[in-house]
């Protein structure tokens, strides 16, 4: 079973809140790390790394828009 238990349908996914979700949770990261609270950063890396927006961006990098992919023995 994968990470999110749901399948995906690539045409239906609303990329800009995806985009927008993972954007958010680094700049809580960011702040976070700044301010020393390094038991909100642990929680909140938590949290990127389970976020449902941030797989699907994680693989839609690396099948789609990494250059790697055009390169023999790629497919």
């Amino acid at each position: 079973m994968n990470v999110t238990g749901r399948t995906t349908d690539w045409n239906s996914v609303n990329w800009r809140n995806a985009f927008r979700v993972v954007r958010r949770l680094r700049q809580r990261i960011f702040k976070a790390t700044i301010g020393g609270n390094l038991k909100k950063v642990g929680s909140l890396q938590k949290l990127l790394m389970r976020s449902y927006s941030n797989i699907v961006l994680s693989v839609r990098r690396v099948t789609q828009l990494n250059q790697g992919s055009k390169t023999a023995g790629g497919r």
